[in-house]
């Protein structure tokens, strides 16, 4: 897995880089612009699992470049990687919800060791720790299938056409808290469907493992919790694109 650095100060990127390489022994790519990220995510697709952005053009900024990276990787199919904004100052309260909405996390620039600690964990959740059960998405066809891999075979997950563009954005996003609007939206439902939708993606999986012998149930994969007020949904399960 790669982490992506995006500073348009060449000196400061690369020290980063380097520093993050020899600390963690991960390849840390450099993009001097927001637009040489994306041709980079382009290319790396699912190699890349932590972007870090110096945040030097306003949180609005930051903002939009997510939303772009997010637009990009749905497109493609390819895994969301997590995001580390690197602020020069405190942002406001709003804005920080805004970004922690997005999945992302925000840091001061300046504390090498803290970025350095949280990167290495990142990358450890994007990595998918040990115990979750796998799940390999299949994208070889015209249709995208799912697959839960068990102890020695793998099943296909029953989703009918309408619950795959939720499952496909769970995949896609797994390991990041979620909010019931967004799925709503990338299922192109309403919010009040998002429940009966989440049940049935937990049925379909509960069938499939039942045949391959994974232990974990639907319900500890497919996480609802409540949050700041309101519910945020979280796909717990290692992924796979092939």
């Amino acid at each position: 897995m790669k982490i992506l650095v995006v500073d348009s100060l060449p000196v400061a990127c690369s020290t980063l880089a380097r520093g993050l390489k020899e600390t963690l022994g991960r390849e840390a790519l450099c993009a001097a612009s927001t637009t040489e990220a994306l041709r980079r995510l382009h290319i790396e697709k699912d190699a890349i699992g932590v972007i870090i952005l110096s945040l030097e053009l306003g949180p609005d900024a930051g903002l939009s470049f997510i939303r772009t990276v997010k637009e990009q990787c749905t497109a493609a199919a390819t895994r969301v990687p997590r995001f580390l904004i690197l602020t020069p100052g405190p942002l406001t309260a709003g804005y920080e919800n805004r970004f922690r909405i997005t999945g992302a996390e925000c840091l001061l620039l300046g504390f090498e060791q803290q970025v350095h600690a949280t990167v290495r964990r990142m990358v450890f959740e994007a990595a998918c720790e040990k115990g979750k059960p796998t799940i390999i998405v299949d994208r070889s066809g015209p249709i995208i299938k799912f697959y839960l891999l068990g102890p020695g075979d793998r099943e296909l997950i029953g989703y009918g056409p309408r619950l795959v563009p939720m499952m496909n954005y769970y995949a896609i996003n797994f390991g990041t808290e979620l909010s019931t609007s967004i799925l709503a939206e990338a299922a192109d439902i309403t919010d009040s469907s998002v429940k009966v939708y989440i049940k049935r993606l937990r049925e379909g999986f509960d069938e499939a493992r039942i045949k391959v012998g994974v232990e974990i149930p639907g319900r500890s994969v497919f996480c609802t919790r409540r949050k700041d007020g309101a519910f945020v949904h979280v796909l717990r399960a290692r992924v796979v694109f092939c």
